[in-house]
């Protein structure tokens, strides 16, 4: 893997990147109910998807 890449996409999938193999994450996800992405969705969606990236998140960061 390359170092000081950095990557700009949806991280409910980081399919791509390698288990163990990130020293830093930066995220500011959204809040629910603002409407600046216009998505209709419960609050139940919305603490799933925020679930998938967190398990993501987990998943690929260094111990």
């Amino acid at each position: 893997m390359k170092l000081d890449i950095v990557y700009n996409k949806n991280a409910q999938d980081m399919s791509d990147i390698e288990n163990d193999s990130i020293q830093i994450i930066i995220t500011s996800p959204e809040y629910y109910g603002a409407d600046m992405w216009n998505h209709n969705i419960t609050f139940e969606e919305y603490l799933s998807g925020l679930s998938k990236v967190w398990q993501e998140c987990f998943r690929v960061l260094k111990p």
